[in-house]
Formats: C-alpha cells, sequence, structure tokens
C-alpha cells in the first residue's frame, strides 16, 4: 500500500513515498506483541526463580553521614519499570493489568516470608509498585501527547 505523493506540483520529479501508518502499525504490534508476551513471561518465571532462592547478598546498605539506604530497593523499583513497560508493550496498558501486576508483586513478597535468609518487606513491595506506576503513566502520559498532536 505505498503512495507517490509529489512534493511539489511545480517539481514532479521530486516525489516522497508514502506509506499506510495503519497498515505497519497493525502489522507491527502484531508482531511485536507476541515478542513483547513471551519476553515478559521469561522475566515473570524468572523473578519468581529468583525470589525463591535463599540469599541474602543483594541486601547491601550504602551510607553517608545521615543517609542509610538499601540497594535492593534499586533493583526492585528497576525490576517492577522493566515488567511494567514489558506488560504494556506486550497487552494494551489498562487498570486490569497494573492491578494484576500489583498482586503480582505483593505474592512475590508474601512468599518470601516462607523462604530461608529472606524477608517480606513491605518497603520493597513499595518500589515495587512505584516501579510499575512509573511505568504505566509513562504509557498514558505518550497516549496523551500523540492524541495532541
Amino acid at each position: 500500500m505505498i503512495k507517490i505523493i509529489s512534493a511539489l506540483p511545480l517539481f514532479p520529479r521530486l516525489c516522497f513515498l508514502k506509506i499506510r501508518k495503519s497498515y505497519i502499525r497493525t502489522n507491527y504490534t502484531r508482531m511485536s506483541q507476541k515478542t513483547f508476551r513471551i519476553i515478559f513471561w521469561l522475566l515473570i518465571i524468572s523473578f519468581i526463580v529468583i525470589s525463591s532462592i535463599p540469599n541474602s547478598a543483594l541486601n547491601r546498605t550504602v551510607q553517608a553521614d545521615s543517609f542509610t539506604f538499601r540497594l535492593d530497593y534499586v533493583l526492585h523499583f528497576i525490576a517492577y519499570l522493566v515488567i511494567g513497560v514489558l506488560a504494556a508493550l506486550a497487552y494494551k496498558p489498562n487498570w486490569k493489568v497494573f492491578l494484576l501486576l500489583i498482586v503480582f508483586a505483593m505474592a512475590e513478597e508474601g512468599h518470601q516470608y516462607w523462604i530461608p535468609h529472606r524477608t517480606m518487606n513491605p518497603v520493597d513491595f513499595m518500589f515495587d509498585v512505584l516501579g510499575l506506576v512509573v511505568a504505566m503513566t509513562g504509557f498514558y502520559v505518550k497516549k496523551y501527547i500523540r492524541k495532541q498532536i
């Protein structure tokens, strides 16, 4: 579906190819959604496996004079930011996907209660949700900006 459109009526040899956006967007989205769904589910499975391993090596703290911060909070934020972006690319971003990911984050933190050398930390869950909120908000802002243009 290619149309040839003249750039200016005075210069018919200068032509641009205009490809129908809906044709490209539909085919690209179908192909990408399948790929993103596979990556999304592999990442979910890997999170379940990794969070089931008894290990406390990632619970390092950064200390300054009056500031203490655990590095695993940053890892939780980044991990759920990536999950949120993949979920938005794999499925249409909506409140149901967001709610299911929050339930998954809660379940993942909850099951660590029974894993040796692991703890259920509500602050970890807070950073999980924060990563999801940033990811989903980014997609809604992108959608809003596209409508304005």
